[in-house]
C-alpha cells in the first residue's frame, strides 16, 4: 500500500468511526429533541448526557494536515467572555489584600487606565495542554493574547483575587461582554484593535449591559467628549462601525417566580412560574440554535421584563454622539434569568432547578407574620390557576439566555396592565432565538483520557518539528500531570 492510499485510508477511518461521536450541534440537538424525557426538570440543552468517547489512538499517525483541521474544527465554537475594567483603585485594594505592597502611581501619568480582569473558569482551551501541535493551534485560532487578571467566578467586587494571566480569543467568533468601574471602555476597545490584535481588528461582537448603557457615571453613556482624545474617538468610531453584533444585556432578577393579582390581594404575594425564560449561567461557550422551538407562545403573550427598552435608548445616544449611524439588523436584546446561584455545571443547574421546584411547591413559611399567611395559606403551585397543570407538557427549563430584536418591546406591544416592578408585553410576533450555554464543560474540563495523555509522542511532521516542547511534569509516584495552558506560575496556580 502506497503512502498516499494510507494517508485515504486512514481519513476514511476516522470520518466512519469518530466524527459519528463528534457530532455537529444540529445532529445532537435532533437527536436530544427525539430522546427526550416528559419530566418537566428535564434540561433542554442539548449534550447535557456526558458519555465518554471511545479511544482513537490510530490518531497519531493521521497526516498533520488532518490532525491541524481536527483541532481547529473543535475550537469553531462561540463564546462571551465577561470582562470587567478595573480602577487603580481597586487593584490596590486587591494587591493589599493578598498582602502585597502596591506602590503610589501619580494618576494620569504612570497608573494604567483599566486592568481587565476575566472569569477564569473553563475559558482556557484544553488543546493547549495536550500538546504543542494543539497548542500552537489553540494560539493560532485565539489569536488575540490579552494579559489580564483572572479570577475564579465573576468579579462581583474588587476583593475577588485576582491572579495574572492571558486571555486568548477570536475576535470573528467571541463576544466580550465589558463591565467597568472605571471610564476606560474606549481606551480597551481602541487597545485591542491597535495593540493585541496581529490582524488590526480586535473587536466584532460586543455585549454591554447596565453598568455601561444605564446612566452610571462611569458608564459609555457618561463619557465626555473632553475625556477622550479625539484620535481614539475616531478609532472607537471605526470599531463601533465595524461591530458584526451588538447585544445589549438585560438580566432580569424576578422574571420566572413572578409576582401576580389574580386573588385581588396585593401583588407582592401571589407568583407565577414562567417555564420558559432562559436561565443564566457561567459557562462561556455557547450554540445558537435559531427561533425557540419550544412551545412558549402563552409566555410571549405576557412576558414580564423590567425596563428592557432603556438599554436601547441609551445605546443610540451613544452611537449619535460619536456619528454612528444605528443598524437595528445587527443589535439583540439579550435575556435571561438570575439564578441568585452560580451555576458552572450540569450538576449545579439540577440541583438549582430542584430548589426552585422546592421554593414553588412549598407552603408558606411559619416564621412569616400572621398577615401574610392569611394572604397566602396554600403554596403557590396549589393556586386554582397552577394546580391542574399538565406537567408533561410543561415547558422544559433551558440554560442560556433569548436573543430578541430591539423592536420587540415597543411600546406598542406592551399590556394594558403593567405590573409594579416591569411591564408586561406581548412579543408572540418576535419569537426569540434561544442560545443554550454548553453546561457540560464543566463536567469534562478537567478529564483527560489515555489516549489524549499518549497525543504527547507523536512524531511531528518536518514543519511542526520546530515548535518548542515543554517538559512533562511528573509527581512524585511517576503520574503524568496535566500540562498547563499558562505562560507564568500565577496562571498555573489559577487554573488549578
Amino acid at each position: 500500500m502506497n503512502d498516499c492510499q494510507q494517508s485515504y485510508d486512514f481519513s476514511t477511518y476516522f470520518t466512519a468511526n469518530i466524527f459519528q461521536y463528534v457530532v455537529p450541534f444540529e445532529k445532537q440537538y435532533l437527536a436530544r429533541i427525539i430522546q427526550m424525557s416528559q419530566s418537566h426538570l428535564d434540561i433542554f440543552n442539548p449534550g447535557t448526557d456526558v458519555v465518554s468517547l471511545p479511544s482513537f489512538k490510530q490518531f497519531l499517525s493521521l497526516p498533520a494536515e488532518i490532525r491541524v483541521s481536527i483541532w481547529t474544527w473543535s475550537l469553531r465554537h462561540q463564546r462571551i467572555i465577561k470582562i470587567f475594567l478595573r480602577s487603580h483603585a481597586s487593584f490596590c485594594v486587591n494587591r493589599t489584600r493578598k498582602g502585597i505592597h502596591s506602590p503610589s502611581l501619580k494618576p494620569g501619568e504612570d497608573d494604567p487606565p483599566y486592568y481587565p480582569v476575566v472569569d477564569g473558569r473553563q475559558l482556557l482551551s484544553k488543546l493547549l495542554r495536550v500538546n504543542a501541535e494543539s497548542r500552537q493551534v489553540a494560539l493560532s485560532f485565539h489569536r488575540v493574547h490579552l494579559p489580564c487578571w483572572l479570577t475564579v467566578g465573576e468579579s462581583k467586587h474588587r476583593l475577588t483575587p485576582w491572579t495574572s494571566g492571558t486571555v486568548h480569543y477570536n475576535p470573528e467568533y467571541d463576544f466580550f461582554h465589558i463591565k467597568q468601574d472605571t471610564k476606560a471602555i474606549i481606551d480597551f476597545v481602541c487597545d485591542l484593535k491597535t495593540k493585541y490584535d496581529p490582524r488590526n481588528i480586535g473587536l466584532r461582537n460586543l455585549a454591554l449591559g447596565r453598568d455601561q448603557l444605564g446612566g452610571r457615571p462611569t458608564g459609555l453613556d457618561a463619557i465626555g467628549p473632553s475625556e477622550i482624545t479625539s484620535a481614539k474617538v475616531r478609532t472607537f468610531k471605526e470599531i463601533i462601525s465595524e461591530l458584526n453584533e451588538i447585544w445589549l444585556v438585560s438580566i432580569q432578577e424576578c422574571t420566572r417566580q413572578m409576582i401576580g393579582d389574580e386573588t385581588g390581594w396585593p401583588t407582592i404575594h401571589k407568583r407565577f412560574l414562567d417555564r420558559s425564560f432562559p436561565i443564566h449561567a457561567t459557562p462561556h461557550s455557547f450554540d445558537r440554535i435559531g427561533p425557540d422551538p419550544r412551545t412558549i407562545e402563552n409566555y410571549l403573550s405576557h412576558l414580564h421584563v423590567h425596563d428592557p427598552k432603556r438599554l436601547y435608548d441609551s445605546w443610540l445616544q451613544v452611537l449619535e454622539r460619536i456619528g454612528v449611524k444605528p443598524c437595528e439588523e445587527r443589535y439583540r436584546l439579550l435575556l435571561a434569568f438570575r439564578p441568585g446561584h452560580n451555576i458552572c455545571k450540569l450538576r449545579d443547574a439540577e440541583d438549582w432547578l430542584q430548589r426552585e421546584e422546592s421554593r414553588w411547591t412549598a407552603k408558606p413559611d411559619s416564621r412569616r407574620p400572621s398577615y401574610e399567611q392569611e394572604i397566602e395559606s396554600v403554596a403557590a403551585s396549589e393556586t386554582p390557576e397552577i394546580r391542574d397543570e399538565d406537567l408533561s407538557k410543561a415547558v422544559r427549563p433551558a440554560f442560556g439566555f433569548w436573543l430578541f430584536p430591539v423592536d420587540a418591546f415597543s411600546d406598542e406591544n406592551k399590556s394594558a396592565e403593567p405590573q409594579d416592578t416591569s411591564d408586561s408585553f406581548d412579543v408572540r410576533k418576535h419569537r426569540p432565538e434561544l442560545v443554550l450555554l454548553r453546561l457540560n464543560g464543566g463536567e469534562t474540563d478537567r478529564n483527560v483520557s489515555e489516549e489524549v495523555e499518549a497525543h504527547h509522542s507523536i512524531a511531528f511532521e518536518p514543519r511542526l518539528r520546530g515548535l518548542p516542547m515543554r517538559k512533562k511534569i511528573t509527581s512524585n509516584v511517576g503520574r503524568i500531570k496535566r500540562l498547563h495552558p499558562s505562560y507564568t506560575t500565577e496562571d498555573v496556580s489559577q487554573e488549578s
